[in-house]
């Protein structure tokens, strides 16, 4: 209990104050620690805590290049986005996206064993919109890259073309009906749609 409350309070203070962040770059133990709570818990809080924390160190190079070349690692993320807790599930995958966001790292995570490519198909219809965002920018990160990738194939077709323009053509209409009540003083934007 205690050490779930300290990941609890770890976890806002980095969010919320910069030097907090910066301690944590600084202490490597920890790192190791959150990683290995992340890979081995059992218990849902921590590792929702880990993930936000693990978040956070992302931004130092010398750790997301560790992390991403990390097969283990992965695999604990990857497992982690079956999970039914949406906490841990959006967590796992803010965290996957962070580390694809690295150039250097994408092509790589992307040749992992097992990476959940079909998890971020799916979860393009999730209910909930943070989660559908999430699985949205991981695919638009994958379509981004220029290194050879095991789902050059899958991104091209037809039925997951149609799943995008249909989520772009929801969109498209929802901005529409939007600006179509928007008063006169916002004509500046009706204008330009």
């Amino acid at each position: 209990i205690v050490l779930k409350f300290s990941f609890k309070l770890l976890a806002q203070l980095i969010h919320n104050i910069d030097e907090c962040r910066m301690k944590l770059l600084r202490d490597a133990p920890l790192i190791e620690e959150t990683k290995k709570l992340l890979t081995t818990s059992s218990d849902d809080n921590l590792v929702e805590f880990s993930c936000i924390i693990l978040h956070y160190v992302c931004d130092d190079p010398k750790y997301i290049d560790a992390m991403g070349r990390d097969e283990v690692f992965l695999h604990s993320i990857f497992n982690h986005l079956r999970s039914h807790d949406v906490d841990i599930f959006l967590n796992s995958l803010r965290l996957l996206n962070v580390i694809m966001r690295n150039s250097m790292l994408i092509a790589f995570v992307l040749n992992v064993k097992d990476f959940p490519f079909k998890n971020l198909q799916v979860e393009l219809k999730n209910d909930c919109h943070e989660i559908r965002l999430e699985a949205l920018e991981g695919i638009l990160l994958i379509s981004d890259i220029h290194q050879e990738h095991p789902f050059v194939e899958e991104l091209t077709m037809e039925r997951f073309v149609d799943v995008i323009y249909g989520i772009c053509m929801v969109n498209l209409l929802f901005l529409l009906t939007f600006c179509a009540y928007l008063p006169p003083t916002h004509s500046n934007m009706k204008n330009w749609l």
